[in-house]
C-alpha cells in the first residue's frame, strides 16, 4: 500500500497569499484490497480503500 502527501507554498504564486499553504494527501493511490486486523474473536478486517484529502493551512 502506498500513501502521498504534496504540498506548496502559495505564497510563491502571489506574495498577497504569503503563508498560505495547500496540500493533497492520498492514501492507498492505487485502491489495493488488504487485510489490516485480525482476531480471534471476530476474524479478520479488511483495510481502508483509496482515500483522498484536502487541507489548507495559513501561517500568522
Amino acid at each position: 500500500m502506498y500513501d502521498a502527501t504534496v504540498s506548496y507554498d502559495l505564497g510563491k504564486l502571489d506574495p498577497g497569499l504569503r503563508g498560505l499553504q495547500a496540500s493533497v494527501n492520498v492514501q492507498n493511490i492505487f485502491d489495493r484490497e488488504y487485510v489490516s486486523d485480525c482476531n480471534y474473536a471476530f476474524g479478520c478486517y479488511y483495510g481502508q480503500e483509496r482515500v483522498a484529502s484536502v487541507e489548507m493551512t495559513y501561517d500568522w
